[in-house]
């Protein structure tokens, strides 16, 4: 995950933020004459306007722009410092990623495999359409998954493999939910619910509350309506 002390701005600060356009036909952001850079210090610029819009106002709204805050200029950052430059990771420890996340299995029966099945389905659908399935327990774990998993994690665009990083690492999950998000298999609601699953119990078990329930959930919403958002915008 990206690392990095938010960008403050004061009222006068945003007055500045303005969209240059380059030599190249490309779109900068820039805080009076000098640019606004990522994390790891690439130039914020990109050739869809409305992507570099969509930064700038993110950043009148929280007054700030903030690598690890779930939306645009996150996912941004991740494309350009990580995913682009491949330094995300994943490639060579997927298999690792998708053992230790228990959440792929149904850990004994009882409601839990009830509330998985219903909160995976857009996960099982898309192993299905390959002739796979999701095991009912880790003892019968399929490892031709994990080769199927990579070879579609490494047919994904970059900024698909943003999305997947981004939230694999911001909601500590596996890659399975991510990915569908990114090959918008899944809404940001069926990705929410989906999360929920891996972290709680819905209240009906009456292990949490709904308030700690509604605000995981919204948590999760926000990230995967962001994901989508940039995904959209990148290609404009």
């Amino acid at each position: 995950m990206i690392y990095a002390i938010p960008r403050q701005f004061s009222d006068i600060e945003l007055n500045q933020l303005t969209i240059n356009t380059t030599h190249d036909g490309k779109y900068e952001l820039r805080l009076g004459v000098q640019p606004m850079l990522t994390a790891d210090g690439h130039t914020v610029m990109h050739h869809s306007y409305h992507l570099i819009d969509g930064i700038r106002r993110e950043a009148c709204m929280h007054g700030q722009l903030d690598a690890m805050q779930s939306g645009l200029y996150g996912f941004f950052c991740m494309h350009h410092d990580m995913i682009m430059p491949g330094n995300d990771g994943i490639p060579n420890h997927l298999t690792d990623i998708l053992h230790h996340h228990e959440a792929l299995f149904w850990r004994q029966p009882g409601p839990e495999a009830r509330y998985q099945l219903q909160a995976w389905q857009c996960v099982i659908e898309w192993l299905q359409s390959a002739n796979y399935a999701l095991p009912m327990q880790a003892s019968q774990r399929d490892h031709r998954i994990d080769q199927f998993v990579a070879e579609s994690y490494n047919a994904l665009s970059s900024a698909q493999r943003a999305v997947v990083a981004y939230l694999f690492h911001q909601h500590t999950t596996s890659i399975l939910l991510p990915m569908m998000v990114a090959m918008a298999r899944a809404t940001a609601t069926m990705y929410a619910s989906g999360m929920c699953l891996t972290t709680m119990l819905p209240p009906a078990a009456g292990l949490h509350t709904w308030s700690e329930y509604r605000q995981s959930y919204q948590h999760f919403v926000t990230g995967a309506h962001a994901a989508h958002e940039y995904l959209w915008l990148v290609v404009q």
